[in-house]
């Protein structure tokens, strides 16, 4: 019996609602199905002010919501961190001086409360949760004229429920850094990228103990980036290179290969925020060429796990897949690496070229490289 086989070859950023109250250097964090974007500074009638609002974008309505309770006080180019539920807003600016104020929001209650602030004042710092812990790490201090790079690194105890928890200096970075990301994939704490008097193409890890620089650099120095990442990907997207604002996105697998490029944004940002959600990548506003603040919002599935097809009659899509009785023939081409996952986002088959599997019915999903260019795609196999 023939097997029917629906195989769509895509990636490509979508639009999505745009955010209400454009702005840069946000606090970003996903929570149960929404991505709250925080604080940061957004574009007046007369200057540049903070941004106090808080907003949630909800993935599957694609649709904002607002009216939570605002921000205490300015929080611009913080650290954040999700820890049981509730969103840590780590230091920053307060659009005049550093500050070590930490405030923690609940989703569920809109409520804020004050938690234990960091030991020194940090701006453009970065922080993340990691094996039960806030770790908040690098930034800066002073202005851009005169500002001095840190590379401390502090991990956050919450104690109690009532309790303001407590901050320890930890192992510090291998290099000072600012407007860098911060992410916990692969089981180690990654940061990536940032500002150190010029932009940076290293990233290094820490676990156990130990901050340890990585040999593979990006393709692209990148400041004022966003990072995010999945099962055992990083994914590097925008920020400021060597000759000005991005749009490219790179991508790199932890247990081999080097960083490869994907497809970029619609435009050049700076200063963004990301998220992952249902293993899709959400970017929101930051800074554009002009210095004005970005509304819009994109989304794609640049991560390897869980891809999906684009949206009815976007694209003529070819087809490259065979089954015949049970036994799948993907050809992606001479030279071109496949993986292909399961809709657990487990990996089943990996080879080169053209490969031949038997797949029980399901959906699996592939990715395919070649060249520098990642292809990504989805498998129905119906019997």
């Amino acid at each position: 019996m023939l097997a029917l086989v629906l195989m769509a070859v895509v990636q490509v950023w979508q639009p999505c609602a745009p955010i209400p109250t454009p702005g840069w250097g946000m606090a970003c964090a996903a929570v149960d199905g929404r991505i709250y974007c925080i604080g940061g500074k957004f574009r007046g009638p007369d200057s540049i002010v903070p941004r106090l609002a808080v907003e949630a974008y909800d993935v599957g309505a694609d649709s904002w919501i607002t009216g939570f309770a605002p921000l205490p006080s300015p929080h611009c180019y913080p650290g954040c961190a999700v820890l049981d539920g509730k969103i840590y807003v780590v230091a920053g600016s307060d659009g005049h001086n550093d500050t070590r104020r930490v405030h923690r929001f609940d989703p569920v209650t809109s409520q804020w409360d004050t938690v234990a602030a960091l030991p020194w004042p940090r701006n453009a710092l970065a922080a993340c949760t990691f094996d039960g812990s806030i770790y908040a790490a690098g930034g800066l201090t002073g202005d851009l004229q005169w500002c001095s790079y840190k590379r401390t690194v502090f991990r956050f105890s919450p104690g109690d429920d009532s309790g303001p928890g407590s901050w320890t200096v930890i192992d510090s970075l291998n290099t000072p850094r600012s407007s860098f990301g911060l992410v916990a994939v692969g089981g180690q704490l990654n940061a990536v990228g940032g500002t150190y008097y010029s932009n940076l193409k290293s990233f290094e890890f820490y676990n156990p103990n130990e901050w340890r620089n990585d040999s593979r650099m990006m393709r692209a120095s990148r400041g004022g980036l966003a990072v995010v990442g999945s099962g055992d990907y990083l994914c590097a997207i925008g920020g400021f290179g060597q000759h000005g604002m991005l749009s490219s996105v790179e991508i790199l697998d932890l247990t081999g290969g080097e960083w490869t490029a994907t497809e970029g944004l619609s435009e050049p940002r700076a200063y963004l925020s990301a998220a992952v959600v249902n293993d899709r990548v959400f970017v929101i506003g930051g800074m554009d060429e002009q210095q004005q603040a970005i509304s819009a919002v994109e989304a794609d599935s640049v991560l390897p796990a869980g891809i999906e097809e684009t949206r009815p009659g976007t694209l003529e899509l070819p087809r490259f897949a065979t089954v015949v009785r049970g036994r799948a023939r993907i050809d992606c081409g001479q030279g071109a690496e496949v993986r292909i996952y399961n809709d657990a986002g487990s990996m089943v088959l990996e080879g080169a070229g053209t490969v031949e599997a038997e797949l029980a019915p399901g959906v699996y999903f592939i990715r395919a490289q070649s060249e520098g260019r990642v292809r990504t795609g989805r498998l129905a196999v119906v019997r």
